[in-house]
């Protein structure tokens, strides 16, 4: 269920403060050690799939256009992040191509997707 993996993202960090202060340092572009940066990426990836999952579930008629304006902003703000880059060059291929031209929508638009 989709809203119920949002759920646990949440969940997750706010449960786990080892992924907490590593997604909030990196989120700060902070230097973090390579241990740090393992967990965050991996959280990153888990947040990714749910991400896809929410992008496939409105694709597919599940979201009208503004429920799908809330998780799209959601999304849009996690690509605006400056952690996102370096995880996505590494984690992309992990995901569907259709799922990558869209992200990279959202980072080519830049900040005016948090909120359209």
């Amino acid at each position: 269920d989709i809203a119920r993996s949002q759920l646990e993202i949440n969940l997750l960090l706010a449960q786990n403060p080892e992924i907490l202060t590593a997604m909030l340092a990196l989120a700060r572009g902070e230097e973090i050690s390579d241990r740090d940066r393992i967990v965050a990426s991996a959280t990153l990836s888990g947040f990714f799939r749910v991400f896809e999952n929410q992008y496939w579930a409105y694709k597919e008629g599940n979201f009208t256009e503004s429920v799908w304006r809330g998780y799209r902003a959601n999304i849009a703000w996690n690509v605006q992040q400056p952690h996102f880059d370096d995880f996505w060059v590494d984690r992309q291929g992990l995901f569907s191509a259709e799922f990558v031209d869209f992200v990279a929508g959202l980072a080519s638009q830049g900040n005016q997707n948090v909120s359209s």
